[in-house]
């Protein structure tokens, strides 16, 4: 099936020359045709998602199997998933390194709140 991919694509850019056509073009308009009617096109498949082209689009497509992998690995992710106490004026925070994970030391916090953020200071 390689083999037969390298040939059509050979025959492309030997037309795309002949014709003194953009090549890259004329590829991308190769990896994004779909295969059959119903099914979506090579690059579609790799990158999950439709590419930019030239090419006239015909219909939206959908990727369902790729939406109910995200909704189950979501689901699975949020059971793990709680809600932390509310930080309050001298309560003692332990800071960790955001690479390695080792503990940095502990800070007394302050009364710095923002939307986001707790700022601790020492």
């Amino acid at each position: 099936m390689a083999e037969r991919n390298i040939q059509t694509e050979k025959r492309v850019l030997r037309t795309a020359f002949a014709n003194k056509e953009d090549p890259y073009l004329t590829l991308l308009a190769l990896r994004t045709t779909p295969i059959s009617s119903d099914s979506v096109s090579p690059s579609a498949k790799l990158m999950g998602r439709d590419i930019h082209t030239t090419l006239p689009a015909m219909k939206v497509t959908t990727y369902s199997a790729d939406t109910q992998k995200v909704e189950y690995t979501k689901k699975y992710y949020h059971q793990q998933c709680k809600n932390l106490p509310e930080l309050m004026v001298s309560d003692t925070v332990c800071l960790r390194h955001k690479t390695s994970k080792e503990i940095l030391g502990y800070e007394r916090h302050c009364c710095c709140h923002t939307a986001r953020t707790t700022i601790a200071q020492s």
